[in-house]
């Protein structure tokens, strides 16, 4: 059953009940907060709503946001809302986005999805190495 990020599956009365995101909506008011001041390694997901490959990445990184809880902090960032957000970090206008920060600089940028990798390994490949190469600078 495919359902839409922020659904759990039907309640038991049948209606569809919103479930907490682990994943932050970042802007430009709350981007220092969020982002620059973390403690832990940021993922920033920049996405589109007319964007397919972003919409498909969603419940990936929902996923993994539980996953890495606690040790990487998922924030997305809406393309269309945040156009100063757009242009200081993502150059090329490609979505979907994906740049990994720590102590609030760029460490990496990646930009779409392939079809043919799996999106969901890459990605929990790329934190890992992170989250590694994180905890040997400490």
């Amino acid at each position: 059953m495919n359902l839409k990020a922020g659904l759990s599956p039907e309640g038991q009365n049948g209606a569809s009940s919103p479930a907490k995101s682990l994943t932050v909506t970042v802007t430009r008011e709350n981007f220092n907060k969020e982002v620059r001041q973390a403690k832990i390694l940021v993922l920033l997901d920049f996405w589109a709503e007319w964007c397919a490959p972003c919409r498909e990445l969603d419940p990936i990184l929902e996923k993994l946001a539980a996953e890495f809880a606690g040790r990487i902090k998922i924030c997305k960032i809406n393309a269309d809302d945040q156009p100063g957000l757009v242009a200081q970090h993502v150059p090329d206008n490609i979505f979907p986005c994906l740049i990994l920060m720590k102590n609030g600089k760029m460490i990496e940028r990646r930009y779409g999805t392939d079809p043919k990798m799996n999106p969901e390994a890459f990605l929990r490949r790329w934190i890992t190495a992170n989250l590694s190469a994180q905890a040997d600078t400490r």
